[in-house]
Order: C-alpha cells, then sequence, then structure tokens
C-alpha cells in the first residue's frame, strides 16, 4: 500500500480533518527535505546559485566586497553552514501564499542546475506531490524544460503535454508560445492571451513548414497543395485547411470583441489546435523521411 493512502486511512481511522492548510504545511516540510538533500551542498559550495535564484523572484542579494571576504564566507558556509540557515530555506519556509511557493519551486528548475541534480529533484518533487495530494502535476516537456500545473486542467494531460511538446520540439518559436498558452490556461481572465497564444504558435508552425510568411487566414492553397504533396486523401485536407479557417474566424471574433469565452469553449480550441500541430508535424517528418 502506498503511503499516501496508508496517511488517508490513518487520519480516517481518528477522524482528524486533514484540509489545505495541514497539506500545504506538510508538502512545505516534504520540499525543502528534497531541496536539502539534492541541492543543500550545491548551495551552500557555490553563491552563485544562491545569487541567480534571489535575482529570478526580485530579491536583494549582496555579495562579498572584497575576494577576500567572499573566500571567508565561503569557508564559513562550507563549515560551520547547515541549508536551513540559507537565504533561500527561509524564503520557502516563511512564504505563506501556495502560489509563490509553488512558483518557488519552479525557478529551481530555471537555474542552469547540473543534470544529474534537476533530474534527481524532479522525481523527488514528483513524490513530493502524491504523498501530500496537493492539487499540482510536475511533467518534463523537453530536456531542458520542466513545468508545475495545476490538476483540473484538462488540456495538460498526457497528449497535449507531452505528446505535443515532443512533437514542437524542433520548431522553439512555436513551442514557446503553445507552452504560454498551457501555463495561462488557468488565468481565467487572461482569455484573449490564451487565444493569441495558441493562434501564434499553429501560424509559426505552418510558416516554418511551409517555408512562407503568409498570415495563418492566407495559407489555405499552400496547405492544399502541401497536403496534397504528402498524400494526403482529398477529404481529410479539405477538412483540415477548412477547420483551419473556421478557427481563426473564431479566434478573430473573439480577440477582435474581446469577449470572454466559456471555458468549455476554451478547452476545445486548445485540444483542436494541439491535433493541427500533431497532424501537420506528423506529416512533414514523413515528408523528410521519404
Amino acid at each position: 500500500m502506498k503511503i499516501r493512502k496508508r496517511t488517508e486511512n490513518f487520519y480516517r481511522r481518528w477522524d482528524i480533518e486533514y484540509d489545505d492548510q495541514r497539506k500545504f504545511q506538510d508538502f512545505k516540510g516534504r520540499i525543502l527535505t528534497s531541496i536539502d538533500e539534492v541541492l543543500g551542498m550545491l548551495f551552500l559550495g557555490n553563491e552563485r546559485y544562491e545569487r541567480s535564484f534571489m535575482k529570478i523572484i526580485g530579491k536583494h542579494y549582496a555579495r562579498s566586497s572584497t575576494l577576500l571576504d567572499f573566500s571567508i564566507s565561503y569557508l564559513t558556509r562550507l563549515q560551520g553552514m547547515v541549508f536551513s540557515q540559507t537565504r533561500i530555506y527561509n524564503l520557502f519556509m516563511e512564504e505563506k501564499n501556495f502560489k509563490e511557493f509553488v512558483k518557488l519551486i519552479q525557478v529551481l528548475f530555471w537555474l542552469n542546475l547540473p543534470k544529474d541534480k534537476s533530474a534527481n529533484l524532479y522525481k523527488n518533487f514528483k513524490e513530493d506531490i502524491e504523498l501530500s495530494q496537493m492539487n499540482l502535476a510536475i511533467k518534463r516537456c523537453g530536456e531542458n524544460c520542466i513545468i508545475i500545473y495545476p490538476l483540473g486542467a484538462k488540456i495538460l494531460d498526457e497528449k497535449l503535454v507531452n505528446d505535443v511538446l515532443e512533437w514542437l520540439e524542433e520548431y522553439p518559436k512555436s513551442k514557446k508560445y503553445f507552452l504560454l498558452a498551457l501555463k495561462g490556461y488557468s488565468d481565467k481572465d487572461n482569455q484573449r492571451n490564451i487565444l493569441d497564444n495558441l493562434r501564434f504558435s499553429l501560424e509559426q508552425l505552418i510558416k516554418k513548414i511551409l517555408k512562407n510568411r503568409k498570415s495563418l487566414e492566407k495559407q489555405k492553397d499552400y496547405l492544399m497543395r502541401y497536403l496534397s504533396e504528402c498524400r494526403i486523401s482529398q477529404e481529410i485536407a479539405s477538412m483540415y485547411v477548412t477547420l483551419i479557417a473556421q478557427y481563426t474566424t473564431y479566434q478573430n471574433e473573439n480577440v477582435k470583441h474581446n469577449e470572454k469565452c466559456p471555458v468549455d469553449e476554451l478547452d476545445f480550441i486548445i485540444y483542436l489546435t494541439g491535433n493541427f500541430i500533431r497532424f501537420i508535424v506528423q506529416i512533414s517528418n514523413k515528408k523528410k523521411s521519404l
């Protein structure tokens, strides 16, 4: 039986309320233990990582004034300090806002960590999230891309996070904006940007594959020709191009009037964009291999 299930059964047997605040505290403790285990000595032995972390989150980090001071500080950190005495530990420990705490976790993966450290941290955090019953997930979206996102967003399932982002590995600009749309999904007041990023991602991808600079609205004839060259059936090619035309009309109308589209429609548009991407990249790869 998994530890998570045993924990749930224990609280149930003893009629102990395991509320969000308690979960957060337990989660915080596990995360700090993982950071200490994987990165503790790295932060103590190399001031550069701690300084980079502070800069990313917008906190001032006072550097030692002289090389001698730095050497003394470095030796002191290694000989007398433990991770719980670092500024990073204090930041994590004192953060009371759950979303801000998750942001601190995410920033760790932006530090250009050694590959083995990043891999171990990723593995530990997955276990911490599972044990703590948090409404979160962590995913690897490429060699140097790890994202943390809220569960309950259906778009961020295996097919869209893993498959589509893998398909886009050779198209970094398109991948960047598709990822921005996924990250923005949880902000329901920012739907216009989500739609813009989805459209831009698809538009950049098709431009790259068709090797032209046409807008999405003007790609119809070029797409039909390309799909024909790839030996796609007339019916599927026509369906694909027609759907993209309707997709751009929907995007233009919603962005133009700046109206909030229903969540179900937004889900549909994100899934549809993912399918557009999968299909065109898939046949492009096949065409290259012929």
